[in-house]
């Protein structure tokens, strides 16, 4: 018979032939069937396979199967107590996986804004750029003041009240333009709202001046002297003494002709009036002084 059979029938399969050099691994066995024991006295590996003994074999002994190889029905393989080694590998193996996954989602997790579940932005090149509501996805604040067209011009129903608001316009714009020096200047006009003038006719007719009339005798003579010489609105509590006419200031047409002097000023009023004289022409234009607030 060959050397791969034994006198029952059985085959056992060539050890060396299945696993190569891994056959040298396993531990030898005495001529008497058993292992050979250790140092320690105890065998280097589990009982012998059931069979005839060496000494009654005629092909070589027989190696004890590997685990997983065809033996005969009469062998008994040793089982292999706890954990093998290759199962032993594949639980390292999904251990690591496992915690290779778990340091991925926490990783992730903290890159996420915990507190509103939005991922943070993704900034370019050289730091965090500033970016508006609107670019930024963010709801667009709206403005505590939103301005509108420009403010309309007051109206007035009462024409008394139109009247006197343009001659206010016209001293603010008039009052930086001249300078309280204590040059002379020929007075105008010198009125005050509900002042009776018994020298002069108002617009209604009589001798009472409103605020109409005080602004019609304005635009008259600012009119009237335009391109050849200054004529401005002042109140009579602007320069000098200020002065007062029944507890009110005066609204005063004021000429500001070449020269200083009290002199050159009353010649420019007798070549402007030349059909007036004496009382008369003092009445209509005559020499003040513009001294500053508090100088008489």
């Amino acid at each position: 018979m060959s050397n791969d059979q034994q006198p029952d029938g059985g085959i056992i399969w060539n050890v060396r032939a299945l696993v190569g050099d891994l056959a040298d691994e396993l531990p030898p066995e005495s001529s008497t069937g058993r292992p050979q024991e250790s140092p320690a006295g105890r065998p280097q590996s589990g009982r012998p396979v059931g069979g005839p003994a060496a000494s009654d074999a005629t092909g070589p002994i027989p190696q004890p199967p590997v685990r997983g190889e065809w033996v005969s029905s009469g062998q008994v393989v040793p089982q292999s107590s706890g954990i093998s080694m290759g199962k032993a590998v594949v639980a390292a193996g999904v251990t690591l996986l496992v915690m290779v996954v778990a340091l991925v989602v926490a990783v992730g997790s903290i890159d996420d804004d915990t507190s509103t579940g939005t991922p943070y932005p993704d900034f370019p090149a050289g730091g965090p750029q500033y970016l508006p509501p609107e670019d930024a996805g963010l709801p667009t604040p709206e403005p505590s003041f939103i301005p509108t067209t420009e403010p309309a011009e007051p109206t007035f129903d009462d024409p008394e009240d139109l009247a006197l608001a343009q001659l206010h316009q016209f001293r603010q714009q008039d009052l930086p333009t001249v300078s309280l020096a204590g040059q002379y200047v020929a007075q105008l006009a010198s009125k005050t709202v509900g002042i009776v003038d018994r020298n002069q006719f108002a617009a209604n007719g009589s001798h009472t001046f409103y605020a109409e009339d005080i602004l019609a005798e304005h635009l008259d003579l600012r009119n009237r002297f335009d391109g050849e010489t200054q004529v401005v609105l002042l109140l009579s509590t602007d320069y000098g003494r200020q002065q007062l006419y029944e507890g009110e200031p005066l609204w005063i047409t004021l000429a500001l002709p070449p020269g200083s002097s009290k002199e050159a000023v009353a010649r420019w009023c007798a070549n402007q009036f030349p059909q007036l004289t004496g009382t008369d022409l003092d009445n209509q234009c005559v020499p003040r002084r513009l001294n500053p607030v508090g100088s008489s």
